[in-house]
C-alpha cells in the first residue's frame, strides 16, 4: 500500500474515453496540492488490477471524485469502483464520494441511490467555475476526515485509559490494599510469625540455666511498635540492641519468676526487616571509631501494621513457648 502524504488524495473514476477531461482535473488538482490516485499513472506494471485499485487505491484516498459519462455507465471497472456497497464500505472508514455528471441528462441514467446525491455538471463549458467548488470539497473532506480520526484516537485512548483504572480498580479490595500489596503482605506475614528460637540464659540466686525459647517474630515486633518506639536502635544482635531489650522485658514480665542474664537469637532481624522494607538506617552522626547506626520504621511497616488489623490477623503463634525442659548450669551466673 503506497504511503499517505500529508495533503489530500483524490480517487478519480472514469471511463477510458473521458481520459482527456480526467487528465486536466488531475494536473489542476495537483496545483492545488491535491494528490490524485487513477489506474494509467498508479498501476505498476504487471501489478493486478483489481489488487490496485481495490486495496492500494481506494483505501488510501479521502475522496472518490465519479465522473458519469455515457460511456463510464456501460463500464464493468467503473460499475465496481461506484458499487454501492463499496461506497457504504469507504464512507464507514472517512471517504467521501462525489459524484459529477457531464451533462443533466446523464442524471436519469444513474442509480437511484446515486440519484439521491447531490450530482453537478462538470464539463469543459463550466470546468473553471465548478473547479474551485470540487476543491473546496476535497479540502473539507479531508480535514474532516482527519478530525474524525483524531477524535477517534482521542476515544480509543481514553478507553484504554478507563479499562487501565478498572484493572487498577480490580486489583484493589475493599481495604484499599493492592494485589501486589496482598500477595506480599501474605507471604511477609507467614515468614514472620513463624516460631524462631532462641536461647535465654537466667539465673537464681547460686545456680544458672539455659532456656530454650520459641518465641513470633511478628507479634514481638507488633509489641515494639506499640510501646511507641520509631527507632531500632544498635539493631544488631548485641547487648546493646534495644529491639532485643525489649525481648528481653517481655519475657521477664511472661516469667517474673526468672531472673536473666543473657539472649542469643538465631537471627539477625536486621537483614529481615531490611529485606522487607520495614527499617531504613538512620545516621548517629557519632565520630568514627564510635560511629553507628540505628534504623528507623519505613511508612511500608505501618501499612503492613494497617493490613494486619484489616485482615484481623495477629500471629497465630503465642509470643513465648518452652517446647522443653530447661538444662541446668553447674557454674553460677556469668556476668
Amino acid at each position: 500500500m503506497k504511503e499517505r502524504v500529508n495533503k489530500p488524495r483524490a480517487f478519480l473514476s472514469y471511463s477510458s474515453e473521458d481520459v482527456p477531461f480526467i487528465e486536466r482535473i488531475e494536473t489542476d488538482l495537483r496545483r492545488c496540492q491535491i494528490e490524485t490516485w487513477r489506474d494509467r499513472t498508479e498501476i505498476r506494471d504487471g501489478q493486478a488490477w483489481q489488487e490496485a485499485i481495490f486495496e492500494d487505491g481506494l483505501p488510501t484516498c479521502d475522496v472518490i471524485i465519479a465522473y458519469f459519462t455515457d460511456s463510464s455507465l456501460t463500464s464493468g471497472m467503473f460499475a465496481r469502483e461506484v458499487d454501492a456497497a463499496q461506497i457504504r464500505q469507504l464512507k464507514d472508514s472517512g471517504v467521501s464520494f462525489l459524484p459529477y455528471v457531464n451533462r443533466s441528462e446523464t442524471r436519469g441514467k444513474l442509480r437511484l441511490d446515486i440519484q439521491s446525491l447531490q450530482c453537478r455538471v462538470w464539463n469543459e463549458d463550466n470546468y473553471h467555475d465548478t473547479l474551485p467548488s470540487v476543491v473546496t470539497e476535497i479540502w473539507r473532506s479531508y480535514m474532516e476526515r482527519n478530525l474524525g480520526i483524531a477524535v477517534l484516537n482521542e476515544r480509543n485512548k481514553r478507553l484504554e485509559l478507563e479499562i487501565e483504572l478498572q484493572e487498577l480498580k480490580s486489583q484493589s479490595n475493599a481495604s484499599g490494599f493492592t494485589s501486589h500489596e496482598e500477595k506480599e503482605f501474605r507471604y511477609i506475614y507467614g515468614k514472620l510469625d513463624e516460631p524462631r528460637d532462641c536461647l535465654i540464659r537466667t539465673f537464681y540466686a547460686s545456680a544458672s540455666e539455659t532456656i530454650k525459647v520459641k518465641f513470633s517474630f511478628l507479634k514481638l515486633l507488633l509489641s515494639f511498635i506499640g510501646s511507641g518506639r520509631t527507632v531500632i536502635e544498635g539493631i544488631a544482635v548485641d547487648e546493646k540492641s534495644t529491639f532485643r531489650s525489649h525481648l528481653l522485658k517481655e519475657f521477664a514480665e511472661a516469667y517474673r519468676d526468672k531472673g536473666y542474664l543473657q539472649l542469643d537469637l538465631s537471627q539477625n532481624p536486621r537483614i529481615e526487616l531490611e529485606t522487607y522494607g520495614f527499617v531504613e538506617p538512620k545516621d548517629n552522626l557519632v565520630e568514627a571509631p564510635y560511629r553507628s547506626y540505628d534504623y528507623s520504621f519505613t511508612p511500608r511497616l505501618y501499612r503492613f501494621r494497617f493490613w494486619l488489623e484489616v485482615n484481623g490477623l495477629t500471629g497465630e503463634t503465642p509470643l513465648f513457648e518452652i517446647p522443653g525442659e530447661s538444662t541446668a548450669d553447674s557454674d553460677g551466673p556469668s556476668l
